[in-house]
């Protein structure tokens, strides 16, 4: 169990209750466009989102940087391929990794980290990129996670390792979802979900070996997508004892494409739940307590 500070989310004014369930709720996307950046603020000051991981060097993340900084929300980093732009990374290999990852190919990504050393090398520098552009803007990164899970792989999970080790990022996301959780009756989710539990017994034993931290349990992988408001409060009254991350993907259309994501409208939904005076309210009644990377991990 993690070491707890028992502190309410930044802004929260709330009668403090003895709690055992530690809630982090994270956004992802953060600065993919301007329109997520307007859901990830509409849910951290209305809702009870407490956290964000940030793309880097999109259009959008100058202005997501501003926005955290400028409402203290607690942010991490979303290292990915396909996303941030090659250009943030100099080195001449850039069409090496990104004709590798081309439309999410993540269990190409998965077998070209397996067998090629050259291919771990540069997939290393590109996240080391990422978490210095974010550093160059005096962020401070809470913890570090990757789209579409792709360090549920071990041999990726050890790089995001050593990313976290070499610049004092004390925390990485665990994503491991149990596949008979509750959720959408979907077997293009079932079944990946299944593939990445198995993955996250042998992941699991990367961090702790790194000594890096995470929270207790996560959800949100079978709903990513699905979310309703049932799905989510029965989420909540479902939570195990502990520190638990749920992740969300809140966000409006506005710039969004399907060259880019998969969720478009589904986001809106997730505004209008997290901000759903009902959902606000059950937290505070059952003593689910809000808390994000900076309060659990110390």
């Amino acid at each position: 169990m993690l070491s707890l500070n028992n502190q309410m989310k930044p802004g929260r004014d709330r009668r403090m209750v003895p709690a055992s369930r530690f809630l982090i709720v994270n956004g992802d996307d953060f600065g993919l466009t301007k329109g997520v950046n307007k859901g990830v603020l509409d849910c951290y000051k209305k809702g009870i989102l407490t956290s964000a991981t940030l793309l880097a060097g999109l259009p959008a993340s100058e202005e997501a940087v501003r926005l955290a900084r400028d409402s203290s929300l607690s942010v991490g980093l979303h290292l990915n391929l396909g996303l941030t732009p090659a250009s943030l990374y100099k080195d001449a290999h850039v069409p090496f990794i990104a004709s590798s990852v081309e439309h999410n190919r993540v269990y190409l990504i998965w077998l070209l980290s397996t067998m090629k050393d050259q291919f771990r090398k540069h997939l290393l520098d590109f996240f080391r990129c990422q978490v210095e552009w974010a550093l160059k803007r005096k962020i401070d990164i809470t913890h570090l996670d990757t789209h579409k899970h792709i360090h549920l792989w071990p041999p990726v999970a050890r790089l995001v390792c050593i990313v976290a080790k070499e610049y004092g990022i004390r925390a990485v996301r665990f994503p491991c979802e149990p596949f008979w959780a509750k959720g959408a009756l979907n077997l293009r989710t079932r079944i990946p979900l299944f593939v990445l539990y198995v993955f996250g017994i042998l992941t699991r034993r990367v961090l702790k070996r790194a000594k890096v931290k995470s929270p207790d349990h996560f959800r949100g992988i079978i709903n990513t997508g699905w979310w309703s408001k049932k799905r989510f409060l029965e989420t909540l009254k479902t939570l195990p004892d502990g520190v638990t991350e749920v992740m969300v993907h809140p966000g409006y259309r506005e710039g969004l494409s399907r060259e880019f994501t998969r969720l478009l409208s589904s986001r809106e939904r997730e505004v209008k739940i997290l901000t759903d005076p009902e959902v606000v309210n059950f937290c505070a009644e059952n003593s689910i307590q809000l808390v994000n990377y900076n309060h659990v991990l110390e």
